[in-house]
């Protein structure tokens, strides 16, 4: 009876003191880095998206979508969001909205 006892107080002393309990698993930085690579690997590249695409970003409509497209045709390759402001109705909003849904390869 004794030793049961002593056995009984052994483990709920590692059970309360957590140790026998399975704790979380956290993700490391390289499997953070490798979630945020496959969402911007998903985002379709800004320089080659049709006018529909474009377009379909909540915010952009037809006008300022046409607008971005003849910007690049006229400009060449995007290499940063940033550039974009020069058009107008093109603001920080805009912008924003792009950087979530596209990415400049």
């Amino acid at each position: 009876m004794k030793k049961l006892i002593l056995t009984t107080a052994f483990i709920s002393s590692f059970v309360l003191s957590g140790s026998l309990v399975a704790q979380p698993k956290l993700p490391s930085d390289k499997q953070v880095a490798s979630v945020e690579q496959l969402q911007v690997d998903k985002k379709l590249n800004l320089n080659n998206v049709s006018m529909q695409q474009l377009s379909q970003v909540p915010g952009i409509g037809k006008s300022k979508a046409s607008a971005i497209l003849a910007f690049i045709k006229k400009n060449g390759a995007l290499t940063d969001f940033e550039q974009l402001k020069s058009i107008k109705g093109v603001g920080k909003q805009t912008i924003n909205k792009l950087k979530e849904n596209f990415v400049i390869k």
